[in-house]
């Protein structure tokens, strides 16, 4: 397996000493968000995305994943078929932006715009997420649905069984979730019963992250041990992304990120450099 961290986590002066700290630490990409990384997100110039890889190909060969694909949109998506085509339409240029920079895995969370009222909206999510797949089967990419508990006010897949259950009904080759370690944490749930050889085709990308994005704590050090641990029992090679709200000092980055590797190192799937 390989590992990043999102880039919502720092400020954007700060990315290459964040990127020179990964490579010093074996870790292999970054994971993005679309206006954090371009300031004119999906519709960016070609300059702009050349400009940009650029600098980032300096230090790494490919972006882990994109996430934060609808940030600040304000409508609910499943409320009819008319919302379902004008996110569509967005996520189209989500996935060109994606593919500019050869993005191969998209996380879709948005949960404000995902709530599920009747039988009716469940079936408009299912036509959404099937002909979201079909676009990303286009562009060679990836769609990880990712389970978000009730803390952020969505009741729409808030367990990781449930976005297994979900995926599996909906079985398209591009579309599996994001192991989502905040939502095992909130919901109490078990790793043993997420990953194994049944549900581990279906893992597409997984964060390792607190509830609500605050900074990872070492006191869920042994959950990060097992996860990684079960992960490599599997032969997941996909990437572990950490995931964190900003507003740490870079420090206080690095300290995270050196926590991580020294998981990853006791896990057995990462080495000393």
């Amino acid at each position: 397996m390989k590992f990043s961290i999102s880039n919502i986590a720092w400020k954007a002066e700060w990315d290459k000493d964040i990127y020179q700290k990964l490579l010093d630490i074996g870790f292999s990409a970054i994971e993005i968000a679309p206006l954090r990384t371009l300031a004119n997100g999906y519709d960016s110039t070609i300059e702009e995305y050349d400009a940009w890889l650029k600098d980032y190909k300096v230090y790494f060969s490919e972006i882990a994943s994109m996430q934060s694909l609808l940030f600040k949109l304000d409508i609910q998506l499943f409320e009819s078929i008319e919302n379902v085509e004008f996110v569509l339409n967005i996520l189209t240029k989500g996935l060109i932006f994606a593919s500019r920079l050869n993005v191969r895995t998209l996380v879709f969370g948005s949960p404000g715009i995902r709530n599920v009222h009747s039988n009716q909206e469940f079936e408009n999510s299912k036509i959404f997420f099937r002909q979201l797949a079909d676009l990303a089967q286009v562009y060679d990419i990836q769609i990880a649905l990712e389970p978000n508990p009730t803390i952020y006010n969505t009741n729409f897949i808030n367990t990781t069984l449930d976005a297994l259950e979900y995926v599996k009904m909906i079985k398209h080759s591009n579309f599996g979730i994001n192991l989502d370690l905040g939502t095992v944490i909130e919901n109490n749930e078990l790793i043993h019963d997420i990953i194994d050889k049944e549900h581990f085709q279906w893992i597409k990308h997984v964060h390792i992250s607190e509830p609500y994005l605050v900074p990872i704590k070492s006191d869920h050090s042994d959950l990060h041990i097992e996860l990684l641990k079960c992960l490599n029992a599997v032969g997941y090679d996909r990437y572990v992304s950490i995931e964190m709200k900003s507003g740490l000092e870079l420090h206080e980055l690095f300290e995270i990120l050196e926590y991580v590797k020294e998981k990853g190192i006791t896990a057995g799937v990462l080495h000393e450099k």
